[in-house]
């Protein structure tokens, strides 16, 4: 493993990380064994150290002041390139206790989620090939027809940083699993909780959800869906924190 940038090291048995002086810049490598001692000053590109037997991979982190950031983020690390577009794999409704709902059908209060992956730029090696990212961006938004009913919501945002640990299960569906050798991660993301379909009248409706990565490379992907609840609408009201043109012009 070679330093992406010069600096100062610390080194641990298993790891090394690489500070800037004067900056709070930080750059971690994990899993490996290093050539390196604490107190050492590396230039760009000199070597750290090697992977450990059975872990195929480095973990790479970049914290500044102790808070990890995207090391992708734009004005970053560089020059890093993606010219491919991330995934929607797929997009469903389910009940409170996990039963999936046909989109041909669906009435009552359900939560919605959807399978969303990027592919890295270039494949990684070995037992890590299949490997897998989430986007920087994801959104969903509610049509009927043509016309918007909602505004593009915002699920999940990593374009930065990591989003806080205690919005994890309130943002992954359960089913999400990190990569692992030889296997690719699966990210499921609740898009709404507790969606209020009384509150829409019957008919036909598509959802669209975007994923953007950290170079304006977007994915998207749409579900045609009935609202069956065969009554009249009740007061319009979708899961909270959803903004919508019909709400809003109550």
């Amino acid at each position: 493993m070679y330093s992406v940038a010069p600096g100062y090291v610390h080194s641990y048995p298993a790891n090394v990380t690489v500070q800037r002086p004067r900056t709070g810049r930080e750059f971690g490598y994990w899993h490996i064994r290093p050539v390196v001692h604490t107190g050492q000053h590396v230039r760009t590109h000199q070597l750290l150290g090697y992977v450990l037997p059975g872990w195929g991979h480095v973990h790479f982190a970049e914290s500044i002041h102790g808070a990890y950031r995207n090391p992708l983020r734009r004005g970053a690390l560089s020059p890093y390139n993606d010219r491919s577009a991330p995934t929607v794999g797929s997009i469903g409704f389910v009940t409170a206790d996990r039963a999936p709902v046909a989109a041909g059908a669906v009435r009552g209060i359900v939560d919605v989620e959807a399978e969303v992956h990027d592919a890295p730029p270039i494949a990684p090696r070995g037992t890590w090939r299949v490997a897998t990212l989430t986007p920087a961006f994801i959104w969903w938004k509610l049509f009927r027809g043509p016309a918007g009913l909602t505004d593009w919501n915002l699920v999940a945002d990593f374009h930065l940083a990591l989003m806080p640990e205690s919005l994890y299960n309130w943002l992954y569906a359960p089913g999400t699993y990190q990569n692992k050798a030889n296997r690719p991660g699966n990210y499921l993301f609740w898009l709404a909780h507790g969606f209020d379909t009384t509150t829409l009248p019957d008919g036909t409706y598509r959802i669209t959800v975007r994923a953007e990565d950290t170079r304006g490379n977007i994915g998207t992907t749409s579900l045609d869906f009935t609202v069956a609840n065969g009554g009249p609408p009740r007061t319009y009201q979708l899961a909270p924190g959803v903004v919508t043109r019909l709400a809003q012009a109550h």
